[in-house]
């Protein structure tokens, strides 16, 4: 018997069983993410090998000579791709053996963080003692470098396929966007950071902006015809934009679409059961409580001040655990926050955080 793994290494190895020994290895032009077998097309084949990968194709293997009708042109596209996946690879590590990324960004010695920074907000990448590149920037407030995240390949394309770095102004929360905009609302105030991904829709994006920043739901259409202009694929974001409501029944199998559509709803029925349930005055104050707390981690999602609950606080005590139903911690819950070891607060876990929960709640609420 034999078993086959997939690997973010971009290869497809296959294995005995019985013995532990590799039998073969795929490379793939893209990380792969799934594999399975598949039954013989006949009772005297032998069974089949289908693979997904990051480049979105499914594959499907037979053993050598199994099958006559095998496109030579597919052939040869497959290994051309492998290829110039390998190439991009070699590319990328002779860059970073030079000092710089893929996108001429200068990497220093970890030891570049000794020196302060020279204004609030710089941005510096550094090669750190494990090897791997981070970006770090500047805080005036704390007066040290805070490290931002990983330098790490474009998500889209997957390490090592061809993918571009992602520089540090790309990066907004310590998340990596294709686009991060800067968006003048006011004279004389900073502009405020739109991010976005390419393929996402413009609305949903809109949406997210709107509500972190608390600017009023008429700024919506302007905001999504300025993101649909300014990300130099318009045809491509407005067709994002028309998709807005997909069929019920497709699922992509790795964004847990519908698991999420289940969340916002169990979300919004404790919501109403709030409502329905408590005194008036008693369930405004919880709701109230319950959207500064998602508000916060939506404005400033890396502040551990806003991440963590202390569950013995009188405040938290009065206006939201003492529901007798448990409601408001149940949507706490939802939206990713556990108890933590010593049982003494209420922390978000990264496992679980759910951004989309979280919006979801806040919006609900400001109805």
């Amino acid at each position: 018997l034999a078993v086959a793994s997939a690997s973010e290494d971009c290869t497809v190895r296959v294995w005995d069983e019985a013995s532990g020994a590799c039998l073969q290895v795929l490379e793939m032009p893209g990380c792969a993410w799934a594999v399975d077998w598949l039954p013989p097309l006949s009772s005297e084949g032998r069974p089949r090998l289908v693979t997904g990968t990051s480049d979105s194709v499914a594959r499907i293997w037979e053993q050598k000579g199994a099958s006559a009708g095998v496109d030579e042109n597919v052939v040869a596209a497959f290994q051309a791709a492998v290829e110039e996946r390998k190439a991009a690879a070699r590319k990328g590590q002779e860059a970073a053996e030079q000092g710089f990324s893929p996108q001429g960004l200068k990497v220093e010695d970890i030891s570049a963080l000794k020196q302060p920074g020279g204004k609030d907000g710089q941005v510096k990448t550094v090669r750190d003692t494990d090897g791997k590149t981070y970006a770090y920037q500047w805080s005036v407030i704390s007066l040290k470098w805070e490290c931002v995240g990983e330098v790490v390949a474009d998500p889209g394309q997957g390490q090592g396929a061809g993918g571009d770095m992602v520089a540090p102004d790309k990066m907004f929360d310590g998340q990596h966007y294709d686009y991060v905009f800067d968006v003048d609302v006011q004279d004389g105030v900073p502009p405020l950071k739109l991010p976005y991904n390419r393929g996402e829709n413009p609305y949903e994006a809109a949406d997210r902006f709107l509500l972190a920043h608390t600017l009023p739901a008429s700024y919506r259409e302007q905001v999504v015809q300025f993101i649909i202009q300014n990300t130099g694929g318009a045809g491509q974001a407005a067709a994002a934009a028309a998709a807005a409501a997909p069929s019920s029944d497709f699922v992509d199998p790795y964004s847990r679409t519908r698991d999420n559509e289940v969340k916002v709803g169990e979300i919004r029925s404790l919501l109403a059961k709030i409502k329905a349930s408590y005194p008036e005055e008693r369930a405004t104050v919880a709701l109230k409580t319950l959207n500064a707390y998602c508000l916060n981690l939506l404005k400033q999602p890396a502040e551990e001040k806003f991440r963590r609950i202390r569950k013995s606080n009188a405040a938290f005590q009065q206006r939201v655990a003492s529901l007798e139903g448990g409601e408001g911690c149940k949507v706490l819950e939802l939206v990713g926050f556990r108890t933590d070891d010593s049982g003494e607060f209420y922390v978000v876990n990264e496992a679980l955080f759910d951004r989309k929960a979280v919006e979801a709640t806040c919006s609900e609420l400001g109805r």
